[in-house]
C-alpha cells in the first residue's frame, strides 16, 4: 500500500482507494493484529463527524472488496462480534523511501522479505507517518511454527489442526528460575501472560510479554499470589485471580496499569482458572461453596453489572468443580480434585457426567473440531489429549508433562511443561537430611518397612508409574518386576514385611494385588471387588482395608478372609486414610481436618488440629505418637508441621523449599 498515493498494488495491478479507506486500513495495521473497537475507529478515522456505525460497516465492506477479501472466510479483515475489527495479515512497515509497495497475493509462494530494513513486530514504525509506507504480507503456505510453550498458526482461511506431528516440534518459550504457571496468549498472538514465582515459590506475580520477548512488564508483587491471567478480546484488559490470606478475588486491570480492581470472590482452596463465556459478556469461574453441605461450584459473573449466577453446587464429598469452558451451548468442567477428577457438561441447563474415567485433570480447552483438548493422565501419564466428549474416546497428541493449555482462536497454543524433580529425602533427628532418590520425574508415596530396613515407593521415571525398593543400609535400589504396560501405585506393607499390597490401574478399573518379595511374584486378590484401590493391612494382618467408589465419594471398607461380606467402616466420603496401631486416621475431603478414630472400630472419632494446605490433603503421615502434615503459613509458604498425639501440642519442623 502507498498511503500517500491512496493505492493498493498486487500482482502488477493498482487499485485506488478513498483517503478514508486508506486511513482506516492504516489504523488497523498500526494495531499489530489487535482488535480495534468500533468506537476507536469512528473517533480516530472520522473524528465522530456526523457519522454512525453504519458508515463504518460500509467502509469495512468497501475495504474488503478492494482487498479481494471474504467476510465469511477472511484472509485480511476479521469482524470481532460486538467489539470491532482486526487485521490478521502480517504487517511489515517499510522505513525507507521507495517507489512501490505491494500487497502479496494469496496465490504467491510464502512471503518474501521486504526490501530494506523493517521494524520488529509489535513496535510502531518511526518512519511510517513521515513516508506513509507499509507492507501487508499474507503467507499462503499451510505451514505452522509450533513451540513447546506457544504455537503460531498461518493466516489461512481456517485454523490449522493441532496434531501430534506438529506438537512434537515444540520448543521452550521461557524457562527461568522458579515456576511459570497458567499461561495465556492474546487473540492476536502478540501478548503472552503467565504467573511466575521466585525460586522459593512463596508468591506468584503476573508477567506480561510480547511473543518475541521484546517487551516485558510485571504487576506489582505483594503478600499474595496472582495466577490465571486472562486477556479481554480487545487486549486492553487483563483479568486474573489473586490468592491471599483472606481468600481469593477475581481481579481486573488495564494492561498498561498497575492497580487492579477486585470484581468478585473465587474459591480460595483450589486452582481453577476462570474463562470468558462464549459471547465474552461474562466470566465462568469456580466460586466459593454456597453452603457447608456443598463444594465450590461453577458460577457466571456478568461483567456489565456484576450479577452472579451459580450454575453448579456439587456435594461437599465430591470435591470442587474446576476449569470451566463454554463451547457453543455447552459448559464443560472437571469435578473432584486435580488428582482425581471426572468430566461433566452442562447442556440445556442440565448437568451430566461424560463417559470418561476419572483422572488427573489439568485444564480443558477447545480444539475447534468438536473435541476437547485435555491435559490429563487418562492414558497413564500426563499429556495433551484430544477427547471426544460424547464417546469418551481419547487420542494422544503428545507434550508429556503438559498442564493448563490455552489455545487462541488463531491456533496459537501455550501450556505449562511440568518437569518434576520430586525426590525422596531422609531426615533423622536434627540432621540436615539426606537425598535418597535422584530422578527428573516424580518419586512419591514412600512407605517404610516394619523393620525400617527397606523403603518402597512409586515413580514414573521410566514411563508409567512403577514400584521401587530401596535398601536403606546399602542404598541399593531396584525396580519391582511388575508389568510395565500398567500403572502400579499405593504400596503398603504387610505387618511382617514379607509382602506388599499394591494397586494396579488396569484399562477398565483398579485392582488390588499382593506382591511377595521373596519370590518377586504378584497375584490379584479376587476376594476384593474391581474398583478397589489404596489397600492397607490392619496392624494384626488379619484384614485388608481399601477404598471403593460409592454414592457419596469414596467409602472405606474392610475385608476379613473368614467373613463372607466386607465391613462398611465409613460409608463416605473418605479422601485419604491410614490404619495404624494408634487408630484409624482419615480425612473426608480436600478442605477437611484430619480425624483419629479408635481401632479396630470406626468410632468414636475425634477431629485433630490438623488441616492440610490446599492440594495437600493426601500429604500427611503418622509416626510414633505424632502426625506430620503440610500446612500453608501466613506468608503463603508451605510448612511441614508435627502434632503430638499424646499432648496435642504442635510445632513447625521447617519450611518446604519445593
Amino acid at each position: 500500500m502507498h498511503a500517500d498515493r491512496y493505492e493498493l498494488r498486487a500482482d502488477g495491478e493498482c487499485v485506488r482507494l478513498q483517503p478514508r479507506l486508506i486511513a482506516l486500513l492504516r489504523r488497523l495495521a498500526e494495531a499489530h493484529g489487535a482488535t480495534v473497537s468500533r468506537e476507536t475507529l469512528l473517533d480516530e478515522v472520522w473524528s465522530r463527524r456526523m457519522v454512525n456505525d453504519e458508515v463504518l460497516s460500509r467502509a469495512i465492506a468497501d475495504l474488503r472488496q478492494a482487498l479481494g477479501d471474504d467476510a465469511r472466510a477472511p484472509s485480511y479483515l476479521v469482524t470481532v462480534p460486538k467489539l470491532g475489527y482486526r487485521l490478521i495479515a502480517p504487517v511489515v512497515f517499510e522505513l525507507e523511501a521507495a517507489t512501490t509497495a505491494t500487497v502479496e497475493s494469496a496465490t504467491e509462494s510464502p512471503a518474501r522479505p521486504a526490501a530494506g530494513p523493517t521494524q520488529a513486530p509489535g513496535q510502531p514504525a518511526r518512519g511510517m507517518r513521515a513516508h506513509g509506507w507499509l507492507l501487508l504480507v499474507l503467507a499462503s503456505a499451510a505451514v505452522a511454527a509450533l513451540l513447546l510453550w506457544w504455537r503460531t498458526a498461518t493466516d489461512t482461511e481456517s485454523v490449522p489442526a493441532l496434531t501430534s506431528a506438529g506438537l512434537a516440534q515444540a520448543q521452550p518459550l521461557s524457562s527461568e528460575p522458579g515456576w511459570e504457571l497458567s499461561p495465556q496468549i492474546s487473540a492476536s498472538g502478540r501478548w503472552i501472560a503467565y504467573a511466575q514465582t521466585d525460586a522459593s515459590h512463596a508468591q506468584a506475580r503476573i508477567r506480561l510479554r510480547t511473543r518475541e520477548g521484546q517487551q516485558w512488564r510485571e504487576l506489582p508483587v505483594g503478600p499474595w499470589s496472582d495466577v490465571c491471567p486472562l486477556f479481554s478480546a480487545d487486549e486492553t484488559t487483563l483479568l486474573f485471580q489473586r490468592y491471599a490470606k483472606d481468600g481469593c478475588q477475581l481481579m481486573r486491570v488495564p494492561i498498561l496499569a498497575d492497580h487492579p480492581l477486585a470484581i468478585g470472590a473465587c474459591a480460595d482452596d483450589v486452582r481453577s482458572c476462570a474463562e470468558f463465556s462464549a459471547d465474552g459478556s461474562s466470566l465462568l469461574y469456580t466460586a466459593p461453596p454456597v453452603d457447608a453441605a456443598h463444594g465450590a461450584g461453577i458460577a457466571r459473573l456478568r461483567l456489565a453489572d456484576g450479577q452472579i449466577e451459580h450454575l453448579t453446587a456439587p456435594p461437599a464429598s465430591s470435591g470442587a468443580d474446576l476449569d470451566p469452558i463454554e463451547i457453543g451451548d455447552r459448559i464443560y468442567f472437571a469435578r473432584g480434585s486435580s488428582s482425581d477428577a471426572s468430566l461433566y457438561v452442562i447442556e440445556h441447563g442440565q448437568e451430566r457426567k461424560l463417559p470418561v474415567a476419572a483422572s488427573m485433570v489439568y485444564g480443558i480447552e477447545d480444539l475447534a473440531d468438536g473435541r476437547l483438548l485435555l491435559a490429563s493422565d487418562l492414558l497413564g501419564f500426563r499429556a495433551l489429549l484430544a477427547l471426544d466428549p460424547d464417546s469418551g474416546k481419547a487420542e494422544l497428541l503428545g507434550a508429556r508433562g503438559a498442564r493448563y493449555p490455552h489455545r487462541s482462536a488463531s491456533g496459537d497454543l501455550v501450556y505449562e511443561s511440568a518437569s518434576y524433580d520430586a525426590n525422596l529425602w531422609l531426615y533423622q533427628g536434627a540432621s540436615q537430611g539426606e537425598r535418597l532418590t535422584a530422578s527428573m520425574r516424580y518419586d512419591g508415596y514412600p512407605r517404610l518397612s516394619p523393620d525400617a530396613r527397606l523403603l518402597v515407593y512409586q515413580s514414573n521415571r521410566e514411563g508409567l508409574e512403577g514400584l521401587y525398593l530401596l535398601d536403606l543400609s546399602t542404598r541399593v535400589e531396584r525396580k519391582l518386576p511388575l508389568d510395565s504396560r500398567e500403572r502400579w501405585a499405593h504400596p503398603a506393607w504387610a505387618p511382617d514385611g514379607s509382602a506388599l499390597l499394591v494397586t494396579r490401574y488396569a484399562a477398565s478399573a483398579t485392582e488390588i494385588w499382593r506382591y511377595v518379595l521373596v519370590s518377586d511374584q504378584a497375584q490379584r486378590l479376587d476376594d476384593l471387588p474391581t474398583g478397589a484401590h489404596d489397600a492397607q493391612y490392619d496392624p494384626d494382618g488379619r484384614s485388608i482395608w481399601y477404598l471403593v467408589a460409592a454414592t457419596e465419594g469414596l467409602s472405606l471398607r474392610r475385608h476379613t478372609p473368614e467373613s463372607e461380606l466386607p465391613d462398611l467402616i465409613v460409608p463416605g466420603p473418605v479422601h485419604h486414610y491410614l490404619i495404624d496401631s494408634q487408630g484409624l486416621f482419615l480425612i473426608e475431603g480436600e478442605n477437611s481436618p484430619l480425624q483419629q478414630c479408635a481401632w479396630p472400630g470406626p468410632a468414636p472419632c475425634e477431629e485433630l488440629a490438623v488441616l492440610p494446605a490446599a492440594g495437600q490433603a493426601r500429604n500427611w503421615a503418622v509416626g510414633r505418637d505424632s502426625v506430620y502434615w503440610v500446612s500453608s503459613e501466613a506468608d503463603l509458604r508451605l510448612q511441614l508441621r508435627r502434632l503430638s498425639l499424646a499432648t496435642g501440642a504442635g510445632a513447625g519442623t521447617g519450611a518446604l523449599e519445593s
